[in-house]
């Protein structure tokens, strides 16, 4: 039996959100990666993860979608923020005086920057070549401008 989907129809749409507004060219991506390929990554990602931690990861995407009222006085949720509202609005989260907060939203930021730059099309863009960083590490070269088999 597989493991029930780790987000629903509500939780994708404010992880589209924070895709778009993290990774402003995801909105109209050159590479063709927009915010839903970026969710669709890490769907893909939390759902092998224990129930516990992906119980966590959905209380963090809800803790997102309902803090403005407490972060930054507004008393809407974070997709319903205009545009520099919810850059304020992560902007506290990210410097916010509670470790708590802080973390849940270095935790969504990180998996949803992670979705974005792990796709092949823009880690090529941005001239890393995965296949070629594994090829150069099975023959022992681990960082660049070592000789031959150093490390």
């Amino acid at each position: 039996m597989d493991a029930p989907a780790p987000f629903g129809p509500r939780e994708r749409a404010v992880l589209e959100r924070l895709a778009a507004d993290l990774v402003p060219v995801a909105r109209d991506d050159p590479h063709g990666v927009g915010p839903g390929d970026v969710v669709e990554w890490v769907v893909r990602w939390v759902a092998p993860l224990p129930p516990d931690i992906r119980w966590g990861l959905r209380a963090a995407v809800a803790a997102l979608q309902w803090l403005p009222v407490l972060v930054i006085d507004e008393p809407t949720r974070y997709t319903r923020l205009a545009a520099g509202e919810r850059m304020r609005y992560l902007a506290a989260l990210e410097a916010h005086p509670l470790y708590l907060v802080r973390s849940l939203f270095k935790v969504l930021r990180s998996f949803t920057l992670m979705g974005y730059y792990s796709r092949p099309r823009v880690t090529r863009a941005l001239g890393f070549d995965p296949d070629r960083v594994a090829e150069r590490s099975r023959a022992g070269h681990f960082l660049p401008g070592l000789p031959e088999g150093g490390r």
